[in-house]
C-alpha cells in the first residue's frame, strides 16, 4: 500500500492497516475553518446551502516570523514563510534564488528524544550568498502536517508563498517536488512505528535533544534525505473552501 493510496484519518482508528497517520491532537487550518464555518451557518440559517469561505496563505504567517508553516490544502502541499528584514532586506535575492537554483527540502525521522518527530530542512538559495536554513520539527499528530505530507505526496508538488516584514512584494511559486514519495514517504513510514508519549508536552525536551544533536541546522543531511524543489509556475495564494450544509 503506497502513501498515496492512503486517506486521511476522519475518525479512522483502524491499527490493522499496514500504514497509517495518528489521530490528531491539534487540528488542520481546514478543519478550523470548516468547523467555524457550519457554526456560523448553524446560527444564522436552518435552509440547505452552500457557504463559501476564501484566505490569503500569505495571511496565515502574518504573526510567525523567519518559521516556515506547512500545510495542506485541500489537496495541494504549501509552505507559507514571512521573512524578516534582519534575515533578508528583501525578497530580490530570494526571487533571483528561486530562478537560478532549486531549493531543496530534507527530511529525516528524528526518534532519539523520546517523541517521534520529523525533522523538516529547508534551504533557500541567494545568489553569492550562503543559503537561508530553516529547521522544523514537525509531529504527525499535528492537522496541517498531515495534510501536508499526504498532500505533497500525492501530488510531487509543493508550494511556496514567501513574504517579508517589510517588501510589499510576494513569491508564490508551484514547484515540482522530486523523490518526495521516497524520501518523506520513507521517513513517515518510521516514524508511524514509534509510540506515542500521552502528553505532547514530551516533543519540547525531544526538540531540545535534536538542537544538540544537530549544532548546525544540516548536520545529519545528505542527499538520501533531500527532495529538490523546481519551480515551474505561479500558484494561486488565495485559496476557496466551498461548504455545503
Amino acid at each position: 500500500m503506497s502513501w498515496k493510496d492512503w486517506k486521511l484519518p476522519g475518525g479512522h482508528s483502524s491499527r490493522d492497516e499496514p500504514r497509517y497517520l495518528p489521530q490528531r491532537r491539534v487540528p488542520s487550518t481546514i478543519d478550523d475553518i470548516t468547523a467555524e464555518a457550519r457554526s456560523q451557518a448553524a446560527e444564522t440559517s436552518t435552509q440547505i446551502g452552500s457557504e463559501h469561505t476564501y484566505f490569503d496563505l500569505h495571511d496565515t504567517v502574518c504573526t510567525r516570523v523567519d518559521s516556515p508553516y506547512y500545510l495542506g490544502l485541500l489537496g495541494r502541499a504549501a509552505i507559507c514563510l514571512r521573512l524578516s528584514s534582519q534575515l533578508v532586506h528583501d525578497l530580490a535575492g530570494v526571487h533571483h534564488g528561486l530562478s537560478e537554483r532549486k531549493p531543496t527540502l530534507h527530511f529525516t525521522d528524528y526518534l532519539q528524544g523520546g517523541y517521534p518527530i520529523l525533522r523538516t530542512v529547508l534551504l533557500l538559495p541567494i545568489p553569492g550568498e550562503v543559503p537561508l536554513e530553516f529547521e522544523s520539527p514537525l509531529r504527525l499528530t499535528d492537522g496541517d502536517v498531515q495534510e501536508f505530507c499526504l498532500a505533497a505526496i500525492r501530488t510531487e508538488k509543493i508550494e511556496l508563498h514567501i513574504s517579508h516584514t517589510v517588501d510589499q512584494k510576494r513569491i508564490s511559486a508551484t514547484c515540482v517536488a522530486h523523490r518526495v514519495e521516497r524520501v518523506l514517504g520513507r521517513a513517515m513510514d518510521t516514524l508511524r512505528k514509534e509510540p506515542l508519549p500521552s502528553d505532547d508536552a514530551d516533543c519540547a525536551q525531544a526538540v531540545d535533544r535534536m538542537a544538540e544533536d544537530f549544532p548546525a541546522l544540516t548536520d545529519g543531511l545528505s542527499n538520501d534525505t533531500e527532495v529538490a524543489l523546481d519551480p515551474i509556475g505561479k500558484a494561486n495564494n488565495v485559496v476557496q473552501v466551498v461548504l455545503t450544509f
